[in-house]
């Protein structure tokens, strides 16, 4: 919006700009300091929730679909619970008029129309959400909806011209990512072929099959994997070259043996490369044929196991899943998937072993190291109480199974003992919650703010992300997320929400935005976009592809730095701060993160405080972390390293790379 020549952008932005400005009307925003932090809190979630709508529109696999119209139903149930309680029995979410929230989520009744026309989305459902129904049907006879959101028939007509384009833009993409595959395919032949006729050199077959490496880290099943193929084939000559830091600083050699995926494990053989787990296994059972025999010898029997085998990496990927999900409501869905699989896998069992003590029948076998890999991991799992999987009476031929294969002398000394794995474990949990609480910015942002308004308050510490209080999960049920201000027993969510309702309440002591409708309206665009650019900078910390980190960076320099050089330029006026002289919100918006960065900036991903290219926000810095409200608020450089190398230390990178498709299978 240009208004007396001065941009204002981003919608929720704008509107409030337009109730600031223009006080002789009726207001949009609530009076009430805490309804109107209430009314912030739920025009986000409007934001977000319309966007999962907007990707379903572009979905094109029906799993995926489905998952995304569950989470929007489960939306909309929120949305008719929060009408209720906001609305108070009246016609509006903001009461006997159309208020703030009204035409947030009033602005996409449009659009969800044709939604429910298509038939992807039952949204307008009066058995199931009656209270909405009967607030859109309002909403759209009001007079200030009139010659506003288009005709029905014209955004028809609109949807139908995007879905074509959509489609026109998906076959394009198609045929380059053909064209990308046909030049990795390209470059394979040339290498497998030794310029030759085929594939397989003068004949069509398999590529052609001394020295032996394995690149991985001791910690992994995929790695134990090969390693229990090795030894079954009385294979103990090789180097086992471990990967110090998988995460960010992967090996030369490692990048040079798989460079289409560049992770563990990859067996070099005779300066070959043979990468993905269940693949390297093959090949040793191919290459050396002394027996015994790893896979089956009988075509369809060989063909089972491979079925069960990929069956088996996706189960336990459904229990990774579990271990890392921080939502307490999506775990029981995932907890029954897993014990179907359960169940699958003790009939299986008894179907493929055929009475006999393994998989493989006498002996261990390929079904045997395949499910024996993740044994360790899973005894952690079953330990910690998420899930009980060595439970005879449900599955007692898996319980016995796995005993009889622990005490093989082929497992020995290569699954790590149980107390070293719950090590691993709680290293990980120590930095998951850490992320949480004192060290969490976005707390730090909240600490600031009350620091500024001389407030005092209780500190209350959430231990996340497994052990969410009774207490939070009450305060914010929605997102279940810190950080959360409780005040005169009113929740209020989401720090910028936080900042504002502060700022509003104690209006006695210095203000933290500034007073002016625009300015205002500047700072709540600037704080907005820095959470953004953060985003990125997480990113470029958890990527985990060299390739994509070069793109990150330009993003981060370019986009994020020298956009906010010239903000705070803007904004301070030649002063010391964002807000001026004193410290204002965009300084604690920007300012909560710099202990961070400043760890960033040593590790070297990025030269963040380059005085030579944003010499105005280095000196700022120095004075922020300087002034008073920042002392005992930000964690010393030292603690927020020692949590870093919880999370990216060496042993936790060879967790991640168990846990996450890091690990090649």
């Amino acid at each position: 919006m240009l208004h007396a020549d001065k941009l204002i952008c981003e919608s929720l932005i704008i509107v409030e700009y337009i109730d600031e400005f223009w006080k002789d009307g009726p207001s949009i925003l609530p009076s009430d300091p805490y309804d109107r932090a209430i009314a912030r809190f739920w025009a986000d979630y409007i934001d977000k929730w319309f966007a999962l709508v907007v990707q379903l529109i572009k979905e094109q696999e029906e799993d995926s679909k489905e998952a995304l119209k569950e989470k929007i139903y489960e939306g909309l149930v929120l949305l008719e619970d929060a009408f209720v309680k906001l609305s108070k029995g009246k016609a509006f979410f903001g009461g006997d008029n159309i208020g703030y929230l009204d035409i947030v989520l009033g602005c996409f009744l449009g659009g969800l129309k044709i939604f429910d026309t298509v038939g992807e989305l039952k949204i307008f459902d009066e058995t199931r959400f009656p209270r909405l129904v009967g607030w859109a049907d309002r909403f759209l006879s009001e007079n200030v909806t009139q010659n506003v959101i288009p005709e029905h028939e014209e955004l028809m007509k609109k949807f139908n011209l995007l879905q074509a384009r959509l489609m026109r833009a998906q076959e394009e993409d198609s045929k380059e990512a053909s064209n990308e595959d046909l030049v990795v395919l390209e470059d394979a032949f040339v290498k497998v072929s030794r310029g030759k006729a085929f594939f397989g050199g003068e004949t069509i077959g398999m590529a052609a099959t001394s020295d032996l490496k394995l690149i991985g880290v001791k910690p992994s099943p995929y790695v134990n994997r090969v390693q229990f193929a090795l030894k079954i084939k009385a294979i103990d000559d090789y180097e086992f070259i471990i990967e110090e830091n998988l995460h960010h600083h992967k090996s030369e050699l490692l990048l040079k043996s798989n460079p289409v995926h560049k992770k563990i494990p990859v067996l070099i053989h005779n300066d070959k490369p043979i990468c993905e787990s269940l693949i390297i296994i093959e090949y040793i059972d191919e290459f050396w044929k002394n027996d015994p025999s790893i896979l089956p010898s009988n075509p369809y029997d060989r063909a089972v196991a491979r079925f069960w085998a990929d069956y088996i990496d996706k189960w336990f990927a459904l229990v990774m899943e579990l271990m890392k999900s921080q939502e307490e409501d999506s775990k029981p869905a995932l907890r029954e998937k897993i014990y179907e699989g359960l169940v699958l896998l003790e009939d299986a069992f008894v179907k493929v072993s055929n009475g006999k003590p393994f998989f493989g029948g006498d002996n261990i076998g390929y079904l045997d190291i395949a499910l024996g890999c993740f044994l360790g991991w899973l005894k952690v799992v079953d330990t910690v109480g998420e899930l009980k999987i060595f439970d005879e009476t449900r599955f007692s031929g898996l319980v016995g199974w796995a005993e009889r294969f622990l005490s093989e002398e082929i497992t020995q000394g290569v699954i790590l003992e149980h107390e070293e794995l719950m090590k691993i474990f709680n290293l990980v949990q120590a930095r998951m919650a850490a992320t949480a609480s004192k060290e969490s910015p976005y707390v730090n942002l909240i600490q600031f703010a009350l620091k500024i308004k001389e407030v005092d308050y209780e500190f209350i510490i959430e231990n996340l992300p497994h052990h969410k209080s009774e207490l939070l999960l009450k305060s914010n049920p929605v997102h279940k997320k810190v950080p959360v201000l409780i005040h005169a027993d009113k929740s209020i969510c989401e720090s910028l929400v936080i900042v504002e309702y502060i700022d509003e309440f104690w209006n006695d002591g210095p203000s933290i935005l500034p007073s002016n409708p625009y300015d205002r309206s500047i700072a709540r665009f600037w704080a907005n976009y820095i959470d953004k650019w953060f985003d990125l900078v997480i990113e470029l910390m958890k990527a985990k592809e060299e390739d994509s980190k070069p793109a990150l960076r330009e993003k981060i320099y370019e986009e994020g730095l020298v956009v906010l050089e010239d903000a705070f330029f803007k904004c301070s006026k030649g002063k010391a701060f964002f807000g001026g002289e004193t410290i204002g919100y965009l300084d604690i918006v920007l300012g909560c993160f710099l202990g961070w960065l400043k760890i960033v900036d040593t590790l070297g991903e990025l030269k963040i405080f380059d005085e030579k290219r944003i010499p105005g926000l280095v000196g700022w810095a120095e004075r922020f972390l300087s002034h008073k409200i920042t002392q005992n608020v930000i964690p010393t450089s030292q603690k927020l390293m020692e949590i870093f190398n919880l999370v990216h230390g060496r042993e936790i990178f060879n967790f991640v790379q168990i846990s996450t498709a890091a690990s090649s299978k």
